[in-house]
């Protein structure tokens, strides 16, 4: 059995995808982006997990959450 560390390759970030305009209304998708890296820092896996969408409308902005995971609502407004 080969023993690796991937914990120490594994780098996740908190981004906003390419905005969306719909009946009036802007969406801001908010996505966890993860990798997986080998030791050689080659990447043997990632995933994109949706986590919310701030959206504005009538120049104000709200969040509407896509899972249990509750960032900081101030956080998520301050990334648009």
């Amino acid at each position: 059995m080969v023993k690796t560390n991937f914990a120490e390759n594994f780098d996740v970030d908190t981004i906003v995808g390419k905005s969306i305009e719909a009946q009036g209304k802007i969406l801001h998708p908010i996505v966890k982006v993860s990798i997986l890296k080998d030791n050689k820092m080659t990447i043997v896996g990632s995933w994109i997990v949706p986590i919310a969408f701030v959206v504005e409308e009538n120049g104000k902005k709200y969040v509407i959450y896509l899972n249990d995971e509750k960032i900081n609502q101030n956080e998520l407004l301050k990334m648009v």
